[in-house]
């Protein structure tokens, strides 16, 4: 699934040429494309001529089914995966009644004030659809999975395992392959908008659910931690269920999307964590990726890596070739294993890893009830946080010391987490 423009028509063909051929070919999962404004006939062409297309069957915005029959077409390439034309509804892209332009505009200059980038009403228009209303989409109908793909977005490793046929024999609902912690300036109501969705909507509260993940270690305060949501796979039911139509709709009304410049990796992952048990949730730990026009998309920049050789089919080799200078890396698999299927440099180590949650996420699945979360500085000084969930656990372990909430542990710079950025 892709949301794109006229203007992103170049970035939209790469990610989806780069999709095709890691994952798609053979497969033949069909392709939905949404815009805000219809796309140009010149953009729809591009797109549609995609090579590893087999028939085209494409809905243009007057929702008059078109052909290409197999065989037919871009040098008579053939294929097999339907691409999908609609229109985002105009009531789900424009600015909310009830959200106060005054207040937007007096919290964007104190932002810049305090030294944060301003974000455009568009780019929060973009948000909110992603975070509330993506799933709702009428051409999802019939669908039980969507992988999110946003324009620029390159795929480092061929997948032989189909992620959505795991996540459905597993029934889980959300599947990530990056997390990273969000600077806090930009979400000061998150702590309290999760306190009020738990008194107001308890019965939606999962038992046991995701908490820790967004809880820091004082236990009341929000971690900041998130998924980052631009290449990601969803659960249509989950994303379409009361519990989390009710969490869009407050999240919504109380406006942090356009008020505090909340992102959808924000909005999503919180609701995810209140919802959702863990074993629900998926980390694509095979799932190399980044972006090639320098843009994550969050604004989370991991780190720049070039790219290496080995197992590039000629297409991907072709579109890395050409971005290998600027390409933004956010997650190369580190198992030797991926190595001979993935084309990002495994030894790399992010310049910037101490913004992930990913070590903390892995903490907490094998401990659920003892969890930990590694902090570092950029110069390498890092240090272990410990949440105690249980404290009669911590005190069966100490031997009957005084139970504490929380435990500073100095370890030494790489010494955990070192698999996962």
């Amino acid at each position: 699934m892709v949301i794109t423009s006229d203007e992103e028509v170049q970035d939209a063909r790469e990610t989806i040429r780069h999709i095709e051929d890691r994952f798609n070919r053979g497969r033949y999962y069909p392709w939905v494309i949404l815009s805000p404004q219809p796309l140009s006939d010149r953009t729809q062409t591009l797109l549609q001529h995609i090579p590893s297309a087999s028939r085209l069957i494409t809905t243009n915005h007057n929702n008059v089914e078109e052909g290409v029959e197999e065989g037919e077409g871009d040098g008579g390439i053939t294929a097999a995966a339907a691409i999908t034309f609609g229109l985002i509804p105009r009531e789900q892209w424009k600015f909310p009644r009830w959200i106060e332009a005054l207040k937007v505009r007096n919290g964007d200059f104190s932002r810049l004030k305090l030294g944060l980038n301003a974000t455009s009403v568009t780019v929060r228009q973009r948000r909110r659809f992603m975070s509330g209303f993506l799933a709702q989409h009428e051409l999802l109908d019939g669908y039980e999975f969507f992988w999110r793909v946003d324009p620029g977005l390159i795929v480092f490793c061929d997948l032989d395992d189909d992620p959505m046929l795991a996540m459905k024999h597993a029934g889980q609902k959300f599947a990530w392959s990056v997390s990273a912690a969000v600077n806090e300036a930009g979400t000061p109501g998150a702590w309290s908008i999760i306190q009020k969705f738990k008194e107001t909507y308890p019965d939606h509260i999962a038992q046991p659910n995701d908490e820790s993940f967004i809880t820091r270690e004082s236990l009341v305060a929000y971690s900041a931690c998130s998924y980052n949501v631009q290449n990601s796979i969803g659960s249509i039911e989950f994303f379409r269920s009361p519990g989390y139509t009710d969490y869009f709709n407050m999240i919504d009304k109380e406006g942090p999307i356009y008020y505090e410049r909340w992102e959808d990796d924000t909005v999503i992952t919180i609701g995810l964590s209140l919802l959702l048990p863990r074993s629900d949730i998926r980390f694509l730990k095979e799932l190399g990726w980044g972006y090639s026009n320098g843009d994550t998309g969050s604004g989370t920049v991991i780190g720049i890596v070039p790219l290496k050789g080995a197992a590039v089919s000629a297409a991907a080799a072709a579109a890395s070739s050409k971005a290998s200078a600027t390409t933004q890396i956010l997650y190369c698999p580190r198992n030797p294993e991926q190595n001979k299927v993935c084309h990002c440099d495994r030894t790399w180590k992010a310049p910037r890893s101490h913004l992930s949650c990913t070590s903390f996420w892995m903490g907490l699945t094998t401990s659920p009830r003892r969890s930990q979360r590694r902090v570092c500085t950029p110069d390498g000084n890092c240090k272990v946080f410990v949440n105690i969930l249980e404290p009669e656990l911590l005190k069966s372990e100490a031997d009957g010391e005084e139970t504490v909430v929380r435990a500073d542990i100095v370890v030494p710079a790489g010494s955990r987490g070192e698999e996962y950025y």
